[in-house]
């Protein structure tokens, strides 16, 4: 399967493999987060917000 783009969640990684679909994808999220503070269109103090609801985003509240 391509897609554009993954956020690189384990649990996803985990359903194509059990799927045995192969993934490739143009981009990641780390990749978008750089080249969108690189860019201005995300600030230096988004960049944490963005990794905490990454780690958890099920149960992330603002």
């Amino acid at each position: 399967m391509v897609a554009s783009y993954t956020y690189g969640f384990p649990v996803a990684a985990k359903a194509f493999d059990d799927a045995g679909v192969k993934l490739v994808t143009l981009t990641d999220y780390e990749n978008v987060v750089t080249i969108a503070q690189e860019t201005g269109y995300i600030q230096q103090e988004d960049i944490e917000t963005l990794h905490i609801w990454r780690k958890d985003p099920a149960n992330w509240k603002k």
